[in-house]
């Protein structure tokens, strides 16, 4: 429930953040709201995880040293990792003539703990999951990151593969 008038904006976009609303199509219907006719809806989300590096590196450290872990089914981070579900959900909010795109982009690491601090830093739902996992097993992901960074490094910084969906529309 945006606190701003009906058709404020020429322009609302949404980059990684809708996505994670525990009610997403009310949101998504909210940035439909607050645009003017005509206006423009723009929404970023992840792409599908293997294609998202820096977080299917952090999974699969996960997985091969926290014996019980098992990789989450369905994840906020990936909800709108197929394209026409990003299409479908912006058409339900309101905005037609939807072109959807897949554009990869990189994100470089030097290092296995630059990967964990980034990913600490500004990915909420991993963040909250490993803040279930005791200390000794939080030291294993990390050095199991670091291993992985190192196997792909030749000294230099390692580029991430990160797939990002993108979604325009027009508000009706």
């Amino acid at each position: 429930a945006l606190e701003l008038e009906d058709a404020s904006f020429d322009v609302a976009c949404s980059e990684l953040g809708i996505m994670l609303f525990p009610d997403r199509a009310q949101g998504l219907r909210e940035m439909a709201r607050v645009t003017v006719p005509g206006g423009q809806g723009i929404m970023i989300a992840l792409g599908p995880p293997p294609r998202v590096e820096p977080f299917w590196f952090f999974l699969q450290a996960m997985q091969r040293e926290l014996q019980d872990f098992e990789p989450p089914k369905k994840s906020p981070l990936f909800c709108l990792q197929d394209l026409g579900d990003l299409t479908r959900e912006m058409e339900a909010a309101g905005f037609r003539n939807v072109q959807v795109a897949q554009v990869d982009s990189q994100l470089e690491v030097e290092s296995g703990e630059q990967l964990w601090k980034t990913i600490m830093a500004g990915a909420p739902a991993i963040t909250g999951l490993m803040r279930t996992v005791p200390e000794d097993g939080q030291r294993a992901v990390r050095r199991a990151l670091a291993e992985m960074i190192g196997a792909r490094s030749d000294g230099a910084p390692v580029p991430l593969r990160m797939t990002f969906n993108i979604g325009v529309g027009s508000r009706t």
